[in-house]
């Protein structure tokens, strides 16, 4: 069962896959019990943020030096504040609608990039991802039990 708890924790890590795919690979692949899987798989989504939501902005200028990281960051950036309009407009409130939608792209990954390229408050961000991130475990772990249909 460790196993499969640091290897569903490892898969959560991972940007666009996060808990939506480590959350069923818990549970079917390594049997691990719904809410152990539900569990391990918020952690290591959210193990990201405040690294991100810290360490990043001061890694930025150091970044930029290089011209092919350069558009990288101006890309994500770009992405990121398309992506904010709407978090713009409604807060942390739809930050954690945003991390909530359990689909590739919309995680805490992307969200907490949206929280730091809008500049939102640092605790306030990382609360809204945790909730979202607790919505969407919710969500994926009901549809992986056939409890529920997203699609």
């Amino acid at each position: 069962m460790i196993e499969g708890i640091v290897k569903t924790f490892i898969i959560s890590l991972i940007p666009t896959i996060e808990m939506r795919g480590s959350i069923p690979i818990g549970i079917t692949l390594y049997k691990l019990p719904p809410i152990v899987a539900s569990i391990i798989g918020i952690l290591g989504s959210f193990a990201p943020a405040p690294i991100i939501l810290w360490f990043l902005p001061k890694l930025f200028p150091i970044l930029e030096k290089v011209s092919f990281l350069k558009r990288l960051i101006q890309y994500l950036e770009k992405r990121s504040l398309e992506k904010g309009k709407k978090i713009e407009k409604y807060g942390l409130i739809f930050l954690s609608i945003f991390v909530a939608i359990p689909l590739p792209g919309s995680g805490a990954w992307t969200g907490t990039l949206i929280a730091l390229f809008m500049g939102l408050p640092y605790k306030k961000s990382l609360i809204a991802i945790f909730f979202g991130l607790i919505i969407s475990a919710i969500l994926v772990t009901s549809a992986t039990l056939g409890v529920v249909k997203l699609f």
